[in-house]
């Protein structure tokens, strides 16, 4: 599944930040990892971090809260496809 990392902004503007080849909840844990912690040594990353929580709306999208307001998304392109059709909202 390919994961897609977006920044939400409290304007409401998405803004697409990267892509990850693996499932969202792990692409969350490398996204947060890698920018916020500087850590790039994939062994050493748990398995979630404090702050992460996954959508009531549509399973497997994952989220993290900012501390300016904004929110970090990770949405699966299989997951996103699914509530569209499905729930009709993302």
């Amino acid at each position: 599944m390919i994961t897609k990392i977006c920044k939400l902004t409290t304007y409401g503007d998405v803004i697409n930040v990267c892509e990850y080849s693996i499932e969202p909840k792990p692409a969350m844990v490398a996204y947060l990892m890698q920018t916020i912690h500087h850590n790039y040594n994939t062994w050493q990353y748990p398995e979630v971090i404090d702050g992460m929580y996954q959508s009531n709306v549509c399973p497997d999208n994952w989220y993290y809260d900012m501390p300016d307001g904004g929110c970090i998304a990770a949405y699966g392109y299989r997951i996103v496809e699914q509530c569209k059709v499905v729930k009709g909202v993302i």
